[in-house]
């Protein structure tokens, strides 16, 4: 066990050395940054990890905790919803995100969510048991993301399409070159505008006026 809490600590630098560490407690000191050169061994092993009361915005860093089951990040400074990215891949099951920017309000649905689609191993978070509506609550999300993902790809496709049929209509008529074309094209616009930019030239973005 490791207590350096109220130690003015800035990083975690240090905790390399201690590989047989499993609970460590950092809290109420002035940490920014999660992230650690070098080995990183000493937080691998740590099982219980408090970092509460600290300044940490970003949780880059967060993923080398790969043992980490309980993770206090309360009373930090986390404010966006896309920094829950990194405690994907932990083992965590215990999160408290409490007194953050994130959190607009006690047990705010939107980070509940997110957590479990990220991570459906937790099982508490805030203090509180993750309960069945919450799991439901984050099967709905996933389904309604996947729905309107596909919606998105087939209005793109539809653009393609349109442009295909003016630029290349022989391509638009052969539906089997076309569909192989189109899979190997990516599901972004950006994606998709490198590869009709490589072949004709010209993009989705390009004005009419200008072909």
């Amino acid at each position: 066990v490791l207590n350096v809490s109220s130690n003015q600590l800035t990083s975690l630098e240090g905790i390399a050395v201690m590989g047989s560490l499993q609970e460590a407690d950092f809290s109420s000191n002035r940490i920014t940054t999660l992230e650690v050169d070098g080995d990183s061994a000493g937080l691998q092993a740590v099982e219980v990890l408090n970092l509460s009361n600290n300044q940490i915005a970003s949780l880059s860093g967060i993923a080398k905790a790969t043992a980490v089951k309980t993770l206090n990040l309360a009373q930090n400074q986390v404010a966006a919803l896309g920094e829950l990215k990194h405690l994907a891949t932990l083992s965590v099951t215990d999160v408290d995100l409490r007194d953050n920017p994130i959190i607009e309000e006690p047990g705010a649905d939107p980070v509940r969510t997110e957590l479990l689609i990220l991570n459906p191993g937790i099982t508490r978070m805030n203090g509180e048991e993750i309960t069945e509506d919450d799991r439901e609550a984050a099967k709905t999300e996933i389904q309604a993301r996947e729905e309107a993902r596909l919606a998105a790809l087939q209005e793109l496709k539809e653009k393609v399409l349109a442009f295909i049929e003016k630029h290349d209509p022989g391509l638009k008529e052969d539906e089997l070159s076309f569909n192989e074309y189109w899979s190997g094209m990516g599901e972004t616009e950006e994606s998709v505008n490198f590869h009709l930019k490589l072949k004709y030239g010209k993009d989705l973005t390009t004005p009419d006026a200008e072909e």
